[in-house]
């Protein structure tokens, strides 16, 4: 499988119409916050992406975690393997402005130790 846990950004046309109170967009991000932290780090920027809206999330929003989901039920057999020759190595990346509402940047890094992300 090749994809991310955060999908694309896309221009949707529903980006500001707020989903029903039906949809249990909270749940969902809760649930997605606790994998992101006990065992599925690697969705930690997808989960970032989601939380600002839980107050009043679009469709796009929604759309966005049921993304981080499918992708989550594609990767169940997906492990970390370490490497005994590997020492640390350790990796940044940024974007500028990357935000289109708030035009802030986002950054990131990972700490790999013997091939496995700590």
């Amino acid at each position: 499988m090749n994809t991310t846990p955060i999908g694309y950004e896309e221009n949707d046309q529903n980006e500001t119409e707020a989903i029903s109170s039906s949809v249990p967009y909270s749940e969902a991000t809760g649930c997605l916050t606790y994998l992101s932290i006990a065992t599925r780090t690697g969705t930690s920027f997808a989960v970032n992406k989601a939380a600002p809206a839980m107050r009043k999330p679009t469709a796009s929003d929604w759309n966005r975690v049921k993304h981080t989901f499918w992708y989550l039920k594609g990767t169940l057999n997906d492990c970390i393997i370490y490497d005994r020759e590997e020492n640390l190595r350790i990796y940044s990346d940024a974007d500028f402005a990357g935000d289109r509402q708030t035009r802030r940047s986002t950054t990131g890094i990972v700490a790999k130790y013997h091939g496995g992300a700590i």
